[in-house]
């Protein structure tokens, strides 16, 4: 639900809130969506330790060190970890067709792919 200024109001006066209480809590609300909103933020970062023993298994096709020594794969390493979790998860999810992806993807948990994202970003430079 997106918190508008016009429901905001309507809450105020339904409160019985003057003007000035009214704007106090805004802001008020304003601060605790901000500040939840990057609680939710940092809760999905991922571990790059975790990310490395699960990357072991995707080293033959895009390398132990997230190159990929055959062009039909990409380069995992330096990639964005934002991107890795999308990609990830359309695999998953089935929304990104691939074969071979689709079935190894459905077998990742939310931490797994945030995982695997913070540990592909952590390694370096993207090629």
């Amino acid at each position: 639900m997106v918190i508008t200024e016009e429901f905001n109001h309507q809450f105020a006066v339904a409160a019985g809130l003057s003007p000035g209480e009214e704007m106090t809590m805004m802001k008020v609300v304003s601060l605790v969506v901000l500040v939840f909103g990057f609680s939710l933020n940092a809760l999905a970062v991922g571990d790059p330790n975790n990310g490395a023993m699960i990357a072991k298994a995707c080293a033959g096709c895009h390398g132990a060190d997230g190159y990929a020594k055959q062009p039909m794969h990409p380069n995992l390493a330096g990639q964005n970890e934002k991107y890795l979790i999308w990609q990830l998860s359309a695999f998953r999810d089935g929304s990104r067709p691939s074969h071979i992806m689709n079935e190894v993807a459905k077998g990742f948990a939310d931490q797994d792919i945030e995982d695997l994202a913070a540990y592909y970003q952590a390694l370096g430079t993207c090629k």
